[in-house]
């Protein structure tokens, strides 16, 4: 079973899509923190290390927080990911999903979705409920290190472009 996110990660990723946006006047948009040192592979996953962690694979994320709800929104091939912390409490957060939504000139094929998720990459497809294909994918917290969470993004790194690709066809 999938871990599930609440409704205020929902609006919050909402948000963060938006808030994010080239429009957006710059007195919305988030800060970005500065750059960190290199971590640990074995460096505990936290929001700040998986956000230096990032930083130090050569994205930019933006952290956007509310009712402490922690997304970090960063791109791969010009494309806008969000990372979202799910099942948190005081001592830290059970898993991390990354989802990734694209609009397209044409309506995706539900058989497209299916052939995708039969290829057995570690992304997930499925069609969001604006009728966008959507990616997801997600690592479970307990027993993982920074040095899996690079991994995991990674595979992100390579396999979003051949999900687009997939979706061109």
């Amino acid at each position: 079973m999938k871990p599930r996110f609440t409704a205020v990660a929902a609006s919050l990723a909402a948000l963060a899509m938006v808030a994010v946006s080239p429009d957006a006047p710059a007195s919305e948009r988030p800060h970005a923190r500065p750059q960190v040192a290199a971590l640990p592979a074995g460096a505990s996953v936290t929001a700040d290390n998986v956000e230096a962690l990032l930083r130090e694979m050569g994205f930019a994320p933006q952290r956007i927080v509310r009712d402490e709800v922690i997304v970090l929104v960063f791109e791969i091939e010009k494309r806008q990911v969000l990372m979202l912390w799910g099942g948190c409490a005081a001592g830290g957060c059970k898993n991390l999903q990354i989802r990734a939504a694209f609009t397209t000139p044409r309506r995706t094929a539900l058989d497209a979705i299916a052939a995708w998720n039969r290829g057995g990459t570690p992304l997930t497809a499925l069609i969001d409920v604006d009728g966008d294909p959507t990616a997801v994918s997600d690592v479970v917290l307990d027993g993982a290190s920074i040095a899996t969470i690079r991994a995991w993004i990674e595979i992100w790194r390579e396999q979003l472009p051949r999900f687009l690709a997939h979706l061109a066809k």
